[in-house]
């Protein structure tokens, strides 16, 4: 079976490297991208199962990455899980708006991001795999 890819969006690479530690020994495939521009660039070239995406950073914030990618027909079935600090109601909201399938709020618990990864994924296969009535 071939890895998983989950791309990391975030303009801290150090955030990168934890990910990677977390999911050290999973069948993972963890691509990187340090702003939304080169996110979108990269979901288009190498399409990650699963975008893993910081709501601040300079330029295009992760809010406008995830509806760029719930915009176009291509990339809209990519699950995205929002990282972030900012913590309050209304940007957790703002995620979900935006197309997101999780919001994770910095600082988490290693058992924790690994769970919502893990059950995003497997919920994505589901669909993948139920008949389509027509």
């Amino acid at each position: 079976m071939s890895s998983l890819k989950i791309l990391v969006v975030d303009d801290i690479k150090l955030f990168y490297h934890i990910v990677c530690d977390i999911l050290e020994g999973k069948n993972y495939t963890i691509l990187y991208a340090s702003n939304g521009q080169e996110a979108l660039n990269i979901v288009e070239k190498e399409n990650p199962d699963l975008v893993l995406l910081d709501v601040m950073m300079p330029g295009m914030d992760g809010y406008q990455v995830c509806e760029n990618l719930k915009k176009n027909v291509m990339t809209n079935p990519i699950p995205v899980l929002f990282l972030s600090a900012r913590a309050y109601e209304k940007e957790i909201q703002r995620g979900y708006d935006a197309g997101a399938q999780g919001y994770i709020t910095k600082p988490f618990r290693k058992n924790d991001l690994i769970l919502q990864i893990e059950q995003t994924l497997e919920s994505v296969k589901k669909i993948k795999k139920e008949p389509k009535n027509d």
